[in-house]
């Protein structure tokens, strides 16, 4: 029997890459998944792809940068399946471009989805995961750790997320939250 059958959990970016591939997985090992992602059509094709495989999937577009939208996100899910054991954050923006050309504009667009994009999830889910002594995983990236050319913005938000996520894991030490 897999850990992780009836586990409901929440993967933020799965409409592709790592995010659907992490889908795909849970799924097979019994979870109950939300995909979720900024893209309708993305999305609606990685429901599809697990739904075929007989998966109980459900997917929620949001844009996981907006209060509201993490908010409906989290609400939609305790609706759907009574309960939440996971949130896998994963979703983010990239870049390729050296600093000095970068226009601010979207230097503050790549932090504040590496950033917030994990944080303002998991404000929402923390009540519901604390109930069933549930997960978070941030997906991070080798640039949470070092510096990458063309990759200043993205490096920046992935080492302020693994701050995030030592903080988060110190704060709630004892809480029954991994």
């Amino acid at each position: 029997m897999s850990f992780f059958k009836d586990k409901v959990a929440i993967i933020t970016g799965s409409g592709m890459g790592i995010g659907k591939a992490t889908a795909h997985e849970l799924c097979a090992q019994g979870a109950k998944v939300v995909l979720n992602g900024r893209n309708p059509e993305r999305l609606q094709n990685a429901f599809e792809e697990l739904k075929a495989k007989g998966y109980d999937v459900i997917a929620i577009p949001c844009d996981i940068t907006s209060t509201t939208d993490c908010e409906k996100l989290i609400n939609q899910t305790i609706e759907t399946y009574g309960k939440l054991d996971i949130l896998i954050t994963n979703a983010s923006v990239s870049m390729r471009e050296k600093f000095e050309k970068l226009q601010p504009e979207v230097f503050a667009q790549i932090i504040h989805s590496n950033i917030n994009g994990s944080a303002f999830p998991a404000w929402y889910a923390l009540p519901h995961l604390k109930k069933t002594k549930g997960s978070i995983t941030f997906i991070s990236s080798a640039a949470g750790m070092h510096g990458m050319p063309t990759g200043s913005a993205y490096s920046a938000g992935k080492m302020a997320l693994t701050a995030l996520a030592q903080s988060m894991k110190i704060e709630l030490d004892g809480s029954g939250v991994h």
